[in-house]
């Protein structure tokens, strides 16, 4: 069997500039000049101005609900109401700062205690906050308590996703290193304002009633963080 003969690569590229030769320096002068029309450089916002503008857009949330809640329950239940909110505003926003961090190399443990710990403590003050009510087996066998419980668990969803959606949007193409973990972040801090709001306007107040149907959107948004955050986050 015959080897084949050795090709001329550079002969070849050479027959080929020939056959097919580039443009006049004035055809792409004029291209370049077409696609480079109206470009500029990209302002990005400072981490300190998005955590500012997550922070007014929680405020103007959770806030907007209370303010709602006054109408309904007396200025006396917003306003002890608001204390809550006001120290879970604080406990976002350290989330968010914790976790939407510019550099390279994230502090893997704190990032995880945060992501684990929140949620924790969250539902524990749910269930503590939570007015004593039936056992799990007479709240599962009551039509009337499980049709309350979706009705909260998608008016919850539904405001923790707005706020979800305004911080991602903030926050976007900002974290190339790990923005699945920061989806979750979003994800969880969306929850917790949808289910503090929720919380307001709803009369339901037993712990087995908070717990499911204010405090699944946590789950909700935190998981269709981690599936999103790739997409929106990644510059």
């Amino acid at each position: 069997m015959s080897k084949n003969p050795e090709v001329d690569c550079e002969a070849l590229l050479r027959n080929a500039s020939k056959a097919c030769p580039m443009p006049r320096a004035n055809v792409r002068e004029a291209v370049r000049r077409e696609c480079t029309a109206g470009l500029c450089a990209k302002r990005v916002a400072s981490r300190r101005n998005r955590l500012l503008a997550c922070g007014g857009l929680l405020a103007f949330i959770v806030g907007g609900s209370a303010f709602l809640a006054s109408g309904v329950f007396g200025i006396g239940y917003a306003s002890a109401a608001l204390w809550g909110a006001l120290g879970w505003a604080i406990v976002l926003l350290a989330v968010l700062a914790v976790n939407l961090r510019p550099q390279s190399i994230h502090p893997g443990i704190w990032r995880a205690l945060v992501l684990v710990g929140v949620p924790g403590a969250f539902y524990l003050y749910l269930t503590q906050s939570g007015a004593e009510g039936p056992s799990f087996a007479d709240f599962i066998g009551d039509a009337a308590m499980c049709v309350h419980v979706v009705q909260c668990g998608v008016l919850s969803s539904l405001v923790g996703a707005i706020a979800s959606a305004g911080m991602f949007y903030v926050w976007r193409a900002s974290d190339p290193f790990s923005p699945r973990l920061s989806g979750v972040a979003l994800g969880l801090a969306g929850g917790i304002a949808g289910a503090l709001a929720t919380g307001f306007v709803c009369p339901g107040q037993d712990a087995w009633h908070v717990v499911f149907g204010h405090g699944l959107s946590l789950v909700v948004l935190a998981v269709g963080g981690a599936a999103i955050g790739r997409r929106v986050l990644s510059p």
